[in-house]
């Protein structure tokens, strides 16, 4: 983008414009040189600042003059808070649908234990089944620290039932949590 001090106009490339009264095309600026646009009094807009995490910032831009100013403002703590609230409960849906699965694979190696007669692999997967029904109890606040204590209790809950029963292994294997 360019401006035009003496009419204080903006012009954008890909787009016809008129400046004193002469209608330039839209390709005008993509084939002209710097020093051609100079002498029109055409100067390159600057940007001034960088564009914060929206995440956490309200991110506006205003154009003075030859400038494009960034302009971030933070986002009020409660509404990071409620932000961050919203992700957690989001994330503990996918993490409940993961348990679900794991769940599910560990019954019915359970029950094949069962009739084979195997109660120690069907005791292992009694055991990790009850730890899983508790990987979500009593978490931290926030999601950085929740989702880090749910992947490190699902690792300890994965290890724990393996070492007891190495068969375990395909009860977790390719879980996308």
């Amino acid at each position: 983008m360019y401006y035009h001090e003496k009419t204080n106009t903006y012009v954008r490339e890909g787009a016809g414009f008129e400046l004193d009264g002469i209608q330039y095309p839209a390709n005008w600026l993509n084939l002209t040189t710097e020093d051609d646009k100079l002498i029109h009094g055409l100067v390159e807009v600057v940007t001034v600042g960088t564009r914060a995490d929206e995440r956490t910032h309200f991110v506006t831009e205003e154009l003075v003059g030859g400038e494009l100013r960034i302009i971030n403002t933070p986002k009020p703590a409660e509404m990071l808070e409620a932000m961050d609230t919203a992700a957690l409960e989001q994330a503990l849906v996918k993490v409940k649908a993961v348990r679900e699965q794991v769940l599910d694979r560990l019954m019915g190696i359970a029950g094949r234990a069962q009739r084979r007669g195997d109660t120690a692999l069907a005791t292992a997967c009694d055991t990790a089944a009850e730890a899983l029904l508790d990987l979500t109890a009593n978490l931290p606040a926030g999601m950085a620290a929740a989702s880090e204590e749910i992947g490190n209790r699902y690792k300890a809950i994965a290890i724990a039932a393996i070492t007891a029963a190495p068969d375990l292994e395909s009860a977790f294997a390719r879980i996308d949590a």
